[in-house]
């Protein structure tokens, strides 16, 4: 059993009641520590069409629709997560994110917390980069690799999951590889860095 087909039984085992688990203490002081981030390098998302790689229950797609997005595409690769969503303007799809194709382009595209969880992180972002109009960026959140990302780590190991943690230097290698330049980075206590991307 491959690390990736173990996180995605993880994830679809935890889908019924996930929105309510991350909103409670105490991952609701990390998330919203993180909302608060990623919020800020979104900016006004009114009438933007979006694509949402890695969506899970909801959590960020309900702060897109909130923020009056046009239409978002949401993807995740349990079909329980997706099941959960039922929100205005969101098209919600079981794919893979390093595989989805979409005959479209976006205005943006988020990925929160997935990115750590895949095989391959490289094929995600360069399939983001094909969904990516001129001048799209890509909001990015991902853990660090210091002592709580490590622990973090090790949180999923014992459900049988790998999450990668990649040094800011090898982040940006990846980005640079996929066509993407950093724009900001903002950086959350104790373990997690939200980026925005601009596309090259």
């Amino acid at each position: 059993m491959t690390a990736h087909t173990d996180s995605d039984r993880y994830f679809s085992s935890v889908a019924e009641g996930y929105q309510e688990k991350v909103t409670s203490w105490p991952l609701s002081w990390l998330r919203a520590r993180e909302s608060s981030a990623v919020a800020e390098l979104l900016g006004d998302v009114t009438g933007l069409r979006i694509l949402e790689l890695g969506c899970g229950s909801g959590y960020y797609t309900r702060q897109l629709t909130e923020g009056r997005a046009a239409q978002v595409i949401a993807v995740d690769k349990s079909g329980p997560m997706i099941e959960a969503l039922k929100l205005p303007n969101v098209q919600g799809i079981v794919a893979s994110a390093s595989d989805i194709k979409i005959a479209e382009t976006f205005d943006l595209i988020l990925s929160a917390g997935m990115l750590e969880f895949v095989p391959d992180p490289a094929a995600v972002m360069a399939n983001a980069r094909g969904h990516a109009g001129e001048g799209t960026s890509m909001i990015l959140l991902m853990p660090e690799k210091n002592i709580f990302g490590q622990l973090y780590r090790l949180f999923h190991l014992t459900h049988g999951v790998r999450a990668l943690l990649l040094s800011h230097r090898e982040k940006l290698v990846l980005f640079e590889k996929t066509g993407w330049k950093v724009d900001r980075v903002h950086r959350v206590f104790p373990f997690t860095v939200v980026f925005r991307l601009i596309a090259v």
